[in-house]
Protein backbone atom coordinates (compact mmCIF):
# COMPACT_ATOMS: atom_id res chain seq x y z
CA UNK A 1 0.00 0.00 0.00
CA UNK A 2 1.17 3.47 -1.34
CA UNK A 3 0.33 6.47 0.91
CA UNK A 4 -0.59 9.83 -0.12
CA UNK A 5 -1.58 12.91 1.56
CA UNK A 6 -3.96 15.70 1.19
CA UNK A 7 -3.52 18.26 4.04
CA UNK A 8 -6.43 20.75 4.21
CA UNK A 9 -5.01 22.42 7.20
CA UNK A 10 -1.36 23.41 9.07
CA UNK A 11 -1.33 26.00 11.42
CA UNK A 12 2.00 26.98 13.19
CA UNK A 13 1.23 29.58 15.79
CA UNK A 14 -2.31 30.13 14.18
CA UNK A 15 -0.22 30.91 10.66
CA UNK A 16 -1.01 28.93 7.87
CA UNK A 17 1.98 27.23 6.04
CA UNK A 18 2.05 25.70 2.63
CA UNK A 19 3.73 22.23 2.20
CA UNK A 20 5.77 23.63 -1.20
CA UNK A 21 7.07 26.60 1.20
CA UNK A 22 8.78 24.12 3.98
CA UNK A 23 9.89 22.39 0.42
CA UNK A 24 11.52 25.48 -0.20
CA UNK A 25 15.17 25.25 0.81
CA UNK A 26 15.33 29.08 1.90
CA UNK A 27 12.14 29.03 4.01
CA UNK A 28 12.29 29.45 7.86
CA UNK A 29 9.14 30.31 9.90
CA UNK A 30 8.99 33.72 10.86
CA UNK A 31 6.80 33.33 13.45
CA UNK A 32 6.03 36.76 13.67
CA UNK A 33 2.72 36.29 15.98
CA UNK A 34 4.47 34.21 18.27
CA UNK A 35 3.30 35.06 21.92
CA UNK A 36 4.99 33.97 24.95
CA UNK A 37 2.55 30.86 27.05
CA UNK A 38 0.34 32.07 29.84
CA UNK A 39 0.78 30.70 33.40
CA UNK A 40 -1.61 27.90 32.82
CA UNK A 41 -0.48 23.85 32.70
CA UNK A 42 0.81 22.39 29.64
CA UNK A 43 -2.19 20.14 29.55
CA UNK A 44 -4.91 22.91 30.07
CA UNK A 45 -3.20 24.66 26.94
CA UNK A 46 -3.73 21.77 24.93
CA UNK A 47 -7.00 21.28 25.63
CA UNK A 48 -7.99 25.01 24.76
CA UNK A 49 -5.72 24.79 21.51
CA UNK A 50 -7.78 21.73 20.42
CA UNK A 51 -11.54 23.21 21.72
CA UNK A 52 -10.30 26.69 19.29
CA UNK A 53 -9.98 24.73 16.76
CA UNK A 54 -13.53 22.86 16.48
CA UNK A 55 -14.49 24.95 13.65
CA UNK A 56 -11.39 24.44 11.22
CA UNK A 57 -12.33 20.61 11.96
CA UNK A 58 -15.53 20.66 11.23
CA UNK A 59 -14.71 22.76 7.30
CA UNK A 60 -12.01 20.04 7.31
CA UNK A 61 -14.97 16.89 7.04
CA UNK A 62 -12.66 14.48 8.81
CA UNK A 63 -14.44 11.12 9.01
CA UNK A 64 -13.78 7.11 9.37
CA UNK A 65 -10.55 6.27 10.80
CA UNK A 66 -9.08 9.59 12.25
CA UNK A 67 -5.40 9.06 14.37
CA UNK A 68 -4.99 11.80 16.54
CA UNK A 69 -1.52 12.61 17.26
CA UNK A 70 -0.69 14.55 20.70
CA UNK A 71 1.86 15.21 23.04
CA UNK A 72 3.19 12.27 25.16
CA UNK A 73 0.36 11.94 27.58
CA UNK A 74 -0.54 9.45 30.39
CA UNK A 75 -3.15 11.11 32.24
CA UNK A 76 -6.45 8.81 31.44
CA UNK A 77 -9.04 11.83 32.50
CA UNK A 78 -7.37 14.56 30.17
CA UNK A 79 -7.17 11.88 27.16
CA UNK A 80 -10.65 10.93 27.93
CA UNK A 81 -12.19 14.43 27.92
CA UNK A 82 -9.51 14.68 24.66
CA UNK A 83 -11.03 12.23 22.98
CA UNK A 84 -14.44 13.47 23.49
CA UNK A 85 -13.67 16.93 22.76
CA UNK A 86 -12.65 15.80 19.10
CA UNK A 87 -15.79 13.32 18.91
CA UNK A 88 -17.88 16.53 19.54
CA UNK A 89 -15.94 18.32 17.20
CA UNK A 90 -16.23 15.68 14.22
CA UNK A 91 -20.15 15.07 14.80
CA UNK A 92 -20.09 12.38 16.82
CA UNK A 93 -21.07 10.13 13.94
CA UNK A 94 -21.14 6.04 15.07
CA UNK A 95 -18.88 5.48 11.71
CA UNK A 96 -16.07 7.76 13.35
CA UNK A 97 -13.51 5.86 14.90
CA UNK A 98 -10.66 7.96 17.03
CA UNK A 99 -7.55 6.74 17.94
CA UNK A 100 -5.63 8.29 20.28
CA UNK A 101 -1.53 8.34 20.04
CA UNK A 102 -0.20 10.04 22.77
CA UNK A 103 4.05 9.87 21.93
CA UNK A 104 5.02 13.00 21.19
CA UNK A 105 7.21 13.18 18.11
CA UNK A 106 6.99 9.27 18.04
CA UNK A 107 3.44 9.60 17.45
CA UNK A 108 2.86 9.34 13.75
CA UNK A 109 4.98 6.56 13.18
CA UNK A 110 3.43 4.37 16.00
CA UNK A 111 -0.27 5.31 13.92
CA UNK A 112 1.22 3.93 10.90
CA UNK A 113 0.64 0.81 11.37
CA UNK A 114 -2.99 1.33 11.86
CA UNK A 115 -3.26 4.08 9.19
CA UNK A 116 -1.97 1.41 6.44
CA UNK A 117 -5.20 -1.15 7.79
CA UNK A 118 -7.19 1.11 7.55
CA UNK A 119 -6.47 2.16 4.05
CA UNK A 120 -6.66 -1.45 2.83
CA UNK A 121 -10.04 -1.91 4.48
CA UNK A 122 -11.00 1.33 2.07
CA UNK A 123 -11.99 3.18 5.02
CA UNK A 124 -11.28 7.02 4.96
CA UNK A 125 -8.63 7.88 7.08
CA UNK A 126 -7.30 10.89 8.59
CA UNK A 127 -4.76 11.88 10.87
CA UNK A 128 -5.03 15.01 13.15
CA UNK A 129 -1.99 16.58 15.00
CA UNK A 130 -1.88 19.27 17.83
CA UNK A 131 0.99 20.32 20.26
CA UNK A 132 1.04 23.32 22.41
CA UNK A 133 3.93 25.95 23.10
CA UNK A 134 6.08 24.76 26.07
CA UNK A 135 8.41 27.18 27.23
CA UNK A 136 10.79 24.29 28.49
CA UNK A 137 11.42 23.30 25.35
CA UNK A 138 13.77 24.95 22.91
CA UNK A 139 11.57 26.83 19.84
CA UNK A 140 8.62 25.72 20.36
CA UNK A 141 5.77 26.12 18.88
CA UNK A 142 1.56 25.42 18.74
CA UNK A 143 0.95 23.61 15.95
CA UNK A 144 -2.64 21.52 14.76
CA UNK A 145 -2.75 19.53 11.60
CA UNK A 146 -5.26 17.74 9.54
CA UNK A 147 -4.01 15.32 6.88
CA UNK A 148 -6.00 12.99 4.99
CA UNK A 149 -4.17 9.84 3.80
CA UNK A 150 -5.05 7.60 0.81
CA UNK A 151 -3.67 5.03 -1.44
CA UNK A 152 -1.42 7.16 -3.97
CA UNK A 153 0.03 5.59 -7.12
CA UNK A 154 2.86 8.31 -6.29
CA UNK A 155 2.88 7.58 -2.13
CA UNK A 156 5.05 6.29 0.35
CA UNK A 157 5.66 2.65 0.76
CA UNK A 158 6.24 2.01 4.27
CA UNK A 159 8.82 -1.32 4.12
CA UNK A 160 10.15 -1.58 7.79
CA UNK A 161 9.10 0.38 11.06
CA UNK A 162 11.52 -0.03 14.15
CA UNK A 163 10.34 1.17 17.45
CA UNK A 164 11.92 0.79 21.04
CA UNK A 165 11.82 2.32 24.33
CA UNK A 166 14.76 2.90 26.90
CA UNK A 167 13.44 4.11 30.37
CA UNK A 168 16.87 4.63 31.22
CA UNK A 169 19.16 5.45 29.01
CA UNK A 170 17.72 6.56 24.94
CA UNK A 171 20.52 6.22 23.49
CA UNK A 172 20.34 2.38 23.83
CA UNK A 173 16.81 2.51 22.15
CA UNK A 174 17.89 5.05 19.27
CA UNK A 175 21.08 2.58 18.82
CA UNK A 176 18.99 -0.11 18.35
CA UNK A 177 16.23 1.54 16.25
CA UNK A 178 18.82 2.67 13.84
CA UNK A 179 20.72 -0.26 13.94
CA UNK A 180 18.13 -2.78 12.77
CA UNK A 181 17.06 0.07 9.80
CA UNK A 182 20.45 -0.64 8.89
CA UNK A 183 20.17 -3.94 8.72
CA UNK A 184 16.88 -4.06 6.62
CA UNK A 185 18.29 -1.34 4.13
CA UNK A 186 18.66 -2.64 0.67
CA UNK A 187 19.06 1.09 -1.21
CA UNK A 188 21.52 3.73 -1.23
CA UNK A 189 19.57 6.13 1.06
CA UNK A 190 18.68 9.65 -0.83
CA UNK A 191 16.62 11.40 2.22
CA UNK A 192 16.99 11.27 5.74
CA UNK A 193 14.75 13.49 7.86
CA UNK A 194 15.02 13.28 11.43
CA UNK A 195 15.09 16.52 13.96
CA UNK A 196 18.38 18.27 15.26
CA UNK A 197 17.89 19.00 18.77
CA UNK A 198 21.41 20.27 21.47
CA UNK A 199 24.30 20.06 19.96
CA UNK A 200 25.17 16.28 18.92
CA UNK A 201 21.69 14.77 18.62
CA UNK A 202 21.92 10.85 20.36
CA UNK A 203 21.46 10.12 16.43
CA UNK A 204 24.66 11.59 14.97
CA UNK A 205 26.31 8.76 17.35
CA UNK A 206 24.96 5.77 15.57
CA UNK A 207 24.71 7.22 11.66
CA UNK A 208 27.40 4.43 10.92
CA UNK A 209 24.49 2.02 11.20
CA UNK A 210 23.45 2.75 7.59
CA UNK A 211 26.61 2.32 5.63
CA UNK A 212 27.17 1.41 3.23
CA UNK A 213 23.87 2.87 2.10
CA UNK A 214 24.42 6.68 3.54
CA UNK A 215 26.36 8.31 0.93
CA UNK A 216 27.67 11.72 -0.39
CA UNK A 217 24.50 12.16 -2.21
CA UNK A 218 21.86 11.80 0.68
CA UNK A 219 19.76 14.74 1.54
CA UNK A 220 19.41 15.22 5.47
CA UNK A 221 15.96 17.49 6.15
CA UNK A 222 15.40 18.98 9.31
CA UNK A 223 12.70 19.85 9.37
CA UNK A 224 12.89 21.65 13.12
CA UNK A 225 15.39 23.94 12.06
CA UNK A 226 12.98 25.58 9.41
CA UNK A 227 9.48 25.52 11.39
CA UNK A 228 10.85 24.76 15.36
CA UNK A 229 9.78 22.45 17.14
CA UNK A 230 6.53 20.69 16.58
CA UNK A 231 6.40 18.20 19.09
CA UNK A 232 3.40 15.38 18.39
CA UNK A 233 2.86 16.78 14.69
CA UNK A 234 6.20 16.73 13.10
CA UNK A 235 6.37 13.35 12.15
CA UNK A 236 3.20 14.01 10.02
CA UNK A 237 4.58 16.80 8.48
CA UNK A 238 8.03 14.38 7.78
CA UNK A 239 6.52 11.90 5.64
CA UNK A 240 4.04 14.83 3.91
CA UNK A 241 6.77 16.38 2.94
CA UNK A 242 8.94 13.54 1.84
CA UNK A 243 5.74 12.46 -0.34
CA UNK A 244 4.86 15.99 -2.06
CA UNK A 245 8.72 15.65 -2.79
CA UNK A 246 8.57 12.54 -4.32
CA UNK A 247 5.65 13.59 -6.51
CA UNK A 248 7.52 16.58 -7.55
CA UNK A 249 10.71 14.79 -8.25
CA UNK A 250 9.37 11.50 -9.04
CA UNK A 251 12.57 10.06 -8.65
CA UNK A 252 13.49 6.68 -9.49
CA UNK A 253 16.57 6.35 -6.44
CA UNK A 254 13.98 7.41 -3.75
CA UNK A 255 14.56 5.53 -0.45
CA UNK A 256 14.19 7.35 2.51
CA UNK A 257 14.48 7.29 6.05
CA UNK A 258 12.22 8.89 8.89
CA UNK A 259 13.15 9.28 12.65
CA UNK A 260 11.12 10.16 15.05
CA UNK A 261 12.84 10.24 18.57
CA UNK A 262 10.31 11.74 21.63
CA UNK A 263 12.62 12.50 24.53
CA UNK A 264 12.35 10.78 27.55
CA UNK A 265 9.58 8.52 25.03
CA UNK A 266 9.94 6.11 22.30
CA UNK A 267 11.86 6.20 19.31
CA UNK A 268 11.35 5.08 15.81
CA UNK A 269 12.23 4.95 12.94
CA UNK A 270 10.59 3.72 9.04
CA UNK A 271 12.15 3.25 5.74
CA UNK A 272 10.11 4.69 2.88
CA UNK A 273 10.61 3.17 -0.81
CA UNK A 274 8.55 4.31 -4.19
CA UNK A 275 6.82 0.57 -4.20
CA UNK A 276 6.51 -3.30 -3.16
CA UNK A 277 8.24 -4.70 -5.85
CA UNK A 278 11.35 -3.20 -3.84
CA UNK A 279 11.02 -5.54 -1.29
CA UNK A 280 11.16 -8.72 -3.62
Amino acid sequence: MRIGFKMPLCLIDDEEVQVSSILDASFRFSGEKTQNVNNEVYEERLFKLIVSHERSLKQAEVSGCVCVLLPQLSDKTLLKKIMLEISSALGGHPSTNIYLYPYGQASFLMALGRIKRELVSSRPTWVLGFNAKNDDVNGSRSSVVAAKCEPSKGGLFSRNVCVDLDATQQSIAVEKVMKQLGLNCKYPVSDFTVSVEGEEPIWMHHIQSFSPWITSDTRYHFLNVKLGSLGACSGILKAVCLYQQQLNEASERFHAVQLDIEPCGYVVGALFGRSEEEDS
